[in-house]
Protein backbone atom coordinates (compact mmCIF):
# COMPACT_ATOMS: atom_id res chain seq x y z
CA UNK A 1 0.00 0.00 0.00
CA UNK A 2 2.79 2.43 0.99
CA UNK A 3 4.70 1.60 -2.20
CA UNK A 4 1.58 2.37 -4.26
CA UNK A 5 1.10 5.73 -2.53
CA UNK A 6 4.74 6.65 -3.10
CA UNK A 7 4.50 5.68 -6.78
CA UNK A 8 1.29 7.70 -7.22
CA UNK A 9 2.91 10.72 -5.51
CA UNK A 10 5.96 10.55 -7.78
CA UNK A 11 3.83 10.23 -10.90
CA UNK A 12 1.65 13.17 -9.75
CA UNK A 13 4.71 15.35 -9.19
CA UNK A 14 6.08 14.44 -12.61
CA UNK A 15 2.75 15.29 -14.24
CA UNK A 16 2.62 18.65 -12.44
CA UNK A 17 6.19 19.39 -13.51
CA UNK A 18 5.37 18.49 -17.11
CA UNK A 19 2.29 20.75 -17.09
CA UNK A 20 4.38 23.61 -15.67
CA UNK A 21 7.07 23.18 -18.33
CA UNK A 22 4.49 22.97 -21.11
CA UNK A 23 2.82 26.18 -19.93
CA UNK A 24 6.17 27.94 -19.84
CA UNK A 25 7.00 26.76 -23.35
CA UNK A 26 3.59 27.78 -24.61
CA UNK A 27 3.95 31.25 -23.05
CA UNK A 28 7.34 31.68 -24.70
CA UNK A 29 5.95 30.61 -28.06
CA UNK A 30 3.12 33.15 -27.75
CA UNK A 31 5.63 35.83 -26.75
CA UNK A 32 7.72 35.04 -29.83
CA UNK A 33 4.60 35.60 -31.91
CA UNK A 34 3.98 38.97 -30.20
CA UNK A 35 7.55 40.08 -30.90
CA UNK A 36 7.25 39.00 -34.53
CA UNK A 37 3.94 40.86 -34.87
CA UNK A 38 5.48 44.10 -33.61
CA UNK A 39 8.46 43.64 -35.91
CA UNK A 40 6.10 43.17 -38.88
CA UNK A 41 4.24 46.31 -37.82
CA UNK A 42 7.53 48.19 -37.74
CA UNK A 43 8.50 47.08 -41.25
CA UNK A 44 5.09 47.85 -42.73
CA UNK A 45 4.93 51.25 -41.02
CA UNK A 46 8.21 52.22 -42.68
CA UNK A 47 6.66 51.43 -46.05
CA UNK A 48 3.63 53.51 -45.06
CA UNK A 49 5.89 56.40 -44.03
CA UNK A 50 7.82 56.22 -47.31
CA UNK A 51 4.54 56.61 -49.24
CA UNK A 52 2.76 59.18 -47.07
CA UNK A 53 5.56 60.99 -45.20
CA UNK A 54 3.75 60.17 -41.97
CA UNK A 55 3.16 57.13 -39.80
CA UNK A 56 -0.39 55.74 -39.58
CA UNK A 57 -2.84 57.73 -37.44
CA UNK A 58 -3.92 56.82 -33.93
CA UNK A 59 -6.28 53.86 -33.83
CA UNK A 60 -4.78 52.20 -36.90
CA UNK A 61 -4.21 48.92 -35.02
CA UNK A 62 -7.55 48.95 -33.17
CA UNK A 63 -9.46 46.87 -35.72
CA UNK A 64 -7.17 43.87 -35.44
CA UNK A 65 -7.81 41.02 -37.85
CA UNK A 66 -9.02 43.49 -40.47
CA UNK A 67 -7.44 44.58 -43.75
CA UNK A 68 -7.48 48.26 -42.72
CA UNK A 69 -3.75 48.68 -43.40
CA UNK A 70 -3.64 46.70 -46.64
CA UNK A 71 -1.38 46.62 -48.69
CA UNK A 72 1.11 47.49 -45.93
CA UNK A 73 -0.21 44.72 -43.69
CA UNK A 74 -2.35 41.94 -45.08
CA UNK A 75 -4.13 41.70 -41.73
CA UNK A 76 -3.80 43.94 -38.70
CA UNK A 77 -2.32 41.57 -36.08
CA UNK A 78 -4.04 40.70 -32.80
CA UNK A 79 -2.57 39.39 -29.57
CA UNK A 80 -2.45 35.59 -30.09
CA UNK A 81 -4.12 34.82 -26.75
CA UNK A 82 -6.45 37.68 -25.86
CA UNK A 83 -7.36 38.57 -29.44
CA UNK A 84 -6.99 42.24 -28.43
CA UNK A 85 -5.17 44.79 -30.59
CA UNK A 86 -1.65 45.88 -29.80
CA UNK A 87 -1.31 49.35 -28.32
CA UNK A 88 -0.24 52.01 -30.79
CA UNK A 89 0.77 55.54 -29.77
CA UNK A 90 1.85 57.78 -32.70
CA UNK A 91 3.69 61.04 -32.19
CA UNK A 92 1.71 64.17 -33.09
CA UNK A 93 4.39 65.36 -35.55
CA UNK A 94 4.10 62.22 -37.74
CA UNK A 95 7.75 61.40 -37.17
CA UNK A 96 7.55 58.60 -34.65
CA UNK A 97 5.45 56.14 -32.69
CA UNK A 98 5.43 53.51 -29.97
CA UNK A 99 3.74 50.10 -30.07
CA UNK A 100 3.32 47.82 -27.06
CA UNK A 101 2.50 44.23 -26.19
CA UNK A 102 2.13 42.19 -23.01
CA UNK A 103 4.65 39.36 -22.66
CA UNK A 104 3.45 36.41 -20.60
CA UNK A 105 6.93 35.30 -19.54
CA UNK A 106 7.79 37.95 -16.97
CA UNK A 107 11.33 36.52 -16.70
CA UNK A 108 12.13 37.28 -20.37
CA UNK A 109 15.45 39.18 -20.29
CA UNK A 110 14.21 41.65 -22.93
CA UNK A 111 11.88 43.18 -20.33
CA UNK A 112 14.85 44.20 -18.18
CA UNK A 113 16.90 45.22 -21.22
CA UNK A 114 14.12 47.61 -22.24
CA UNK A 115 13.76 48.64 -18.58
CA UNK A 116 10.03 47.95 -18.78
CA UNK A 117 10.02 46.06 -15.49
CA UNK A 118 9.27 49.11 -13.35
CA UNK A 119 6.03 50.02 -11.61
CA UNK A 120 4.24 50.99 -14.83
CA UNK A 121 5.80 48.63 -17.35
CA UNK A 122 6.99 50.64 -20.35
CA UNK A 123 4.81 53.55 -19.24
CA UNK A 124 2.04 53.15 -21.82
CA UNK A 125 -1.19 54.91 -20.91
CA UNK A 126 -2.91 51.60 -21.75
CA UNK A 127 -1.65 50.01 -18.53
CA UNK A 128 1.27 48.77 -16.46
CA UNK A 129 1.00 45.24 -17.88
CA UNK A 130 2.52 46.39 -21.19
CA UNK A 131 6.10 45.26 -20.62
CA UNK A 132 7.43 45.08 -24.18
CA UNK A 133 7.44 47.48 -27.07
CA UNK A 134 9.06 49.04 -30.10
CA UNK A 135 9.56 52.68 -30.96
CA UNK A 136 10.67 54.75 -33.93
CA UNK A 137 11.68 58.40 -33.76
CA UNK A 138 10.95 58.61 -30.04
CA UNK A 139 11.68 56.96 -26.70
CA UNK A 140 9.92 53.68 -26.01
CA UNK A 141 8.80 54.99 -22.62
CA UNK A 142 5.35 56.50 -22.20
CA UNK A 143 4.35 59.36 -19.92
CA UNK A 144 3.61 56.94 -17.06
CA UNK A 145 7.08 55.43 -17.10
CA UNK A 146 8.76 54.86 -13.75
CA UNK A 147 12.33 53.63 -13.97
CA UNK A 148 13.02 50.51 -11.90
CA UNK A 149 14.79 51.34 -8.68
CA UNK A 150 18.48 50.51 -8.97
CA UNK A 151 19.64 47.58 -6.90
CA UNK A 152 21.48 48.86 -3.85
CA UNK A 153 25.20 48.28 -3.94
CA UNK A 154 26.15 46.27 -0.90
CA UNK A 155 28.64 47.94 1.39
CA UNK A 156 32.03 46.26 1.26
CA UNK A 157 32.79 44.10 4.27
CA UNK A 158 35.55 45.59 6.42
CA UNK A 159 37.78 43.21 8.32
CA UNK A 160 40.22 43.70 11.17
CA UNK A 161 42.50 41.35 13.07
CA UNK A 162 42.53 40.76 16.79
CA UNK A 163 44.15 38.43 19.29
CA UNK A 164 41.66 35.86 20.58
CA UNK A 165 41.68 34.60 24.16
CA UNK A 166 43.98 31.72 23.17
CA UNK A 167 46.65 34.06 21.79
CA UNK A 168 45.88 33.45 18.10
CA UNK A 169 45.53 36.29 15.57
CA UNK A 170 42.14 35.96 13.84
CA UNK A 171 40.23 37.97 11.27
CA UNK A 172 36.84 39.45 12.26
CA UNK A 173 34.34 41.56 10.37
CA UNK A 174 34.15 45.05 11.83
CA UNK A 175 31.34 45.10 14.36
CA UNK A 176 31.63 41.40 15.19
CA UNK A 177 30.42 40.75 18.72
CA UNK A 178 33.74 39.11 19.68
CA UNK A 179 35.54 42.42 19.14
CA UNK A 180 33.68 43.96 22.07
CA UNK A 181 36.13 44.42 24.87
CA UNK A 182 39.16 43.70 22.72
CA UNK A 183 41.97 46.00 23.86
CA UNK A 184 43.35 46.37 20.32
CA UNK A 185 42.59 45.57 16.66
CA UNK A 186 45.12 45.34 13.86
CA UNK A 187 45.22 45.75 10.12
CA UNK A 188 47.68 42.96 9.40
CA UNK A 189 47.14 39.22 9.68
CA UNK A 190 49.89 38.79 12.25
CA UNK A 191 48.36 41.28 14.69
CA UNK A 192 51.77 42.93 14.69
CA UNK A 193 53.00 39.89 16.67
CA UNK A 194 51.29 41.26 19.76
CA UNK A 195 49.24 38.17 20.68
CA UNK A 196 51.94 36.70 22.91
CA UNK A 197 51.08 39.40 25.45
CA UNK A 198 47.86 38.42 27.32
CA UNK A 199 47.00 42.12 27.73
CA UNK A 200 46.42 42.36 23.95
CA UNK A 201 43.98 39.45 23.83
CA UNK A 202 40.21 39.69 23.51
CA UNK A 203 38.19 38.37 26.49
Amino acid sequence: MIETLVAVSIVSLLILLLIFLMRNQQARAQDARRKADLENIKISFEDYFNDKACYPPSGSLNNCGSEDLYPYLRFVPCDPVSGEPYVYEPESDCNGYKAYAVLEDKTDPIISVLRCDGVNGCGSSAGAEYNYGISVGTSIYGSNYSAPAPSPTPSPEIYVYACDSGGECNRFSLGHFMLEGCPETYSDRNCEYACADPENRCP
